[in-house]
């Protein structure tokens, strides 16, 4: 603050020369060369007019996760930042070696100043790297525990994220649903790795007990849901006309982490028919399981418990001849995933 004063009264380069010279030594942060002094000054004020955090580290002794780290910024200067593991590329060598040679590991405390040398508040996401993935992590959805009715301030939440890619990473309702609030903000509301708690394979809504995985590989970020003891590609469930209760006469696929970029089509006996009509439904599969868990105890199961329905199902009507019919599941990322069932 006190060369952010200094610059105010008369910016010299002897000032500069002294000031690029802390940055360095005691920041780490190194300034690329300019010829114009407006600049080399304005580029001085860009690293010290912003909020400094101050973060307390320990040895490191080999323990997994992260650390401080040099690295190169968009505009050809450096800083110092806190990497975790993950976003550390473990096939460059380069990197990978520097990971391992760390002298020290992640922080044990933090300190943040967030007002600038005239005593005002920084505007915090003037400071977010556009081209980062923001992540809020939360118990209950910004939707609630019943649709339609959304949190309180929610509204300020999102006003302050637009513009940002975030993705609301939520539980709580044991159910699969994604909601795009804005361009690029998103909510994955995940279903529960326990099901039903506990009681069956499935959540309410016909979603396999499981979670989901997000990776980001050379700044494109991807995601799927993981059942529990399936392998990846099993995205969706068919069930056969007559199995549904609200849709008796058609296929009907339950595609649980759908959203509004998947597509779902289907073929007859090899022709292909089109796109499936997205309808509400119950899981017959969780129907039947719950079922059979409180027969035998000789119980109701409560109202959380029993089956909900949900929008993640997709129906067709298959002729009175159709032998076999074949449902094609693309993901948001191209990712096809396809399943045939015999009608006879």
């Amino acid at each position: 603050h006190g060369y952010l004063r200094q610059l105010d009264v008369e910016a010299t380069p002897a000032l500069c020369d002294e000031i690029e010279a802390f940055l360095e030594n005691t920041l780490c942060v190194t300034l690329p060369a300019s010829a114009d002094f407006e600049a080399r000054v304005a580029a001085i004020r860009a690293k010290l007019d912003r909020p400094v955090r101050v973060a307390g580290m320990v040895k490191n002794q080999g323990e997994p996760g992260g650390g401080p780290f040099i690295i190169a910024e968009k505009d050809g200067s450096t800083s110092l930042q806190v990497l975790e593991s993950v976003q550390i590329n473990m096939s460059d060598e380069h990197a990978k070696n520097a990971l391992a040679s760390a002298t020290h590991f992640n922080p044990v405390d933090i300190v943040c100043c967030l007002h600038n040398y005239k005593g005002e508040s920084f505007d915090l996401l003037k400071y977010v790297d556009e081209d980062a993935d923001i992540f809020v992590a939360q118990h209950s959805p910004l939707n609630g525990r019943h649709a339609g009715k959304m949190v309180v301030n929610h509204e300020k939440m999102l006003k302050a994220l637009q513009g940002h890619k975030v993705n609301f990473i939520s539980g709580h309702n044991h159910v699969n649903v994604n909601s795009e609030y804005a361009e690029g903000v998103r909510e994955h509301n995940v279903a529960a790795i326990c099901g039903t708690w506990w009681d069956t394979e499935y959540c309410t809504d016909g979603t396999p007990k499981g979670y989901k995985i997000f990776t980001i590989d050379d700044g494109r970020l991807t995601w799927y849901y993981k059942s529990l003891g399936r392998d990846r590609t099993f995205q969706f469930e068919l069930y056969k006309p007559g199995e549904c209760r609200l849709n008796p006469k058609s296929l009907v696929a339950n595609v649980w982490d759908w959203d509004a970029a998947w597509r779902v089509e289907w073929f007859e006996d090899g022709v292909y028919k089109g796109t499936m009509t997205q309808v509400e439904e119950y899981s017959p599969r969780h129907e039947a399981a719950l079922k059979a868990k409180y027969d035998a105890l000789g119980r109701t199961p409560s109202e959380y418990r029993r089956t909900r329905k949900a929008r993640h199902y997709f129906a067709a009507t298959p002729s009175p001849e159709a032998s076999t019919v074949t449902v094609k599941v693309t993901d948001r990322f191209g990712n096809v995933f396809t399943e045939e069932l015999p009608l006879k």
